[in-house]
């Protein structure tokens, strides 16, 4: 899938300059990863761990990056597999590099699946993480601000991803989802805002 924004290069030498901003030792190697439409990512191996460190494109507020890392935190807490955020030497999670916000998370393995594989049984396994997550969050209060979220964005790639999937239970199971997930959103808005505007369409 096309990226939304450029990839951020940093060579070796600018790496281990941000990582001097950690507890982390000596940095083994550095790899680019492939994938993703917004952020860069580099996986680092340091003689502590396997971390991976995340740029965020120029224009990104500070106080959208601090509303995902403090969901993030509290995920972890909860007991959430997600990657954790470390903190750097002054007790910080958010840092920058030439205009762009930077947070390195503990690094977890897993490949990204194809659509051949994606099935009924893959989307189950899905929703009942999905489950979990929500569970988890009924009580986070996030700290900083992410207006609307990235919904326009989620509305696209779920207007794509329909035009793709063949195992016509997946395809229910994606319309049904996002069909919640569209009247609870609008609901929210409703009561927080006493309008209904700003859906993104999603034909389904």
């Amino acid at each position: 899938m096309a990226r939304i924004k450029a990839l951020i290069e940093k060579s070796g030498e600018e790496i281990e300059s941000i990582l001097s901003d950690y507890r982390l030792g000596q940095l083994r190697s550095v790899k680019q990863l492939p994938g993703g439409q917004i952020n860069t990512n580099y996986r680092l191996s340091t003689v502590t761990g396997e971390f991976l460190l995340r740029l965020s494109p120029r224009g990104r507020l500070q106080e959208e990056i601090e509303f995902e890392v403090s969901v993030l935190s509290h995920l972890a807490e909860k007991g959430v597999p997600v990657p954790t955020p470390v903190r750097r030497r002054d007790g910080t999670i958010i840092g920058s590099s030439d205009g762009s916000c930077l947070v390195l998370l503990e690094f977890l393995p897993g490949r990204t699946l194809g659509l051949d594989e994606l099935t009924a049984e893959t989307a189950r396994q899905a929703g009942r993480l999905f489950g979990l997550m929500q569970g988890a969050l009924s009580d986070c209060r996030p700290s900083g601000s992410k207006q609307d979220g990235d919904h326009p964005l989620t509305a696209e790639l779920v207007q794509g991803l329909l035009a793709k999937v063949q195992d016509r239970g997946v395809l229910d199971l994606i319309r049904r989802t996002w069909i919640e997930t569209e009247s609870r959103r609008c609901h929210s808005v409703v009561a927080t805002e006493g309008v209904a505007g700003g859906a993104s369409a999603v034909v389904v």
